[in-house]
């Protein structure tokens, strides 16, 4: 019994470090595509084309084209609440950030709030990424995008 506990803890071992170190070059791979990769220098060109790319593309269906023209105006909807509720927060911290009375604590939770509506913008965008791909399939021609033209790098 000793010896059947005794193989079942080194298998154990074995697995979690087998997968430990394929989970660190996965996450070495992916450090180096992110080192190589340029900066975008319009976020909003950048999504405007690929926006009308896809909407345009001749392989899309029609059901496609609806459900990417929705999950764009949702998510443009989404993305404006959030980005109006920063301006709001932001204005309020410069005004604590100037004023007299040097507040420390409101202006660490409104660094909080600010930090968690940044994480939902991020979210958002995220989400509909990955629905985007759903909708369009994991195929999806995306070289017509030319992400690496100059013009959206710094």
């Amino acid at each position: 019994m000793k010896k059947a506990f005794s193989l079942l803890f080194i298998g154990a071992t074995m697995s979690l470090l087998i997968s430990g170190c394929a989970n660190r070059e996965k996450k070495a791979s992916i450090e180096r595509k992110i080192r190589h990769e340029k900066p975008v220098r319009s976020q909003k060109e950048l999504l405007l084309k690929g926006h009308n790319i896809i909407l345009h593309h001749p392989s899309l269906t029609h059901q496609q084209r609806e459900k990417m023209q929705a999950l764009y105006n949702k998510t443009y909807v989404q993305s404006a609440e959030v980005r109006k509720e920063m301006g709001k927060v932001k204005g309020v911290f410069f005004k604590e950030l100037m004023s007299k009375s040097k507040n420390n604590r409101e202006l660490e939770i409104l660094k909080r709030k600010l930090l968690r509506l940044n994480a939902e913008k991020m979210n958002i965008m995220l989400d509909a990424m990955l629905k985007s791909r759903e909708i369009l399939g994991k195929r999806f021609p995306l070289e017509e995008l030319d992400l690496t033209h100059e013009r959206f790098h710094y």
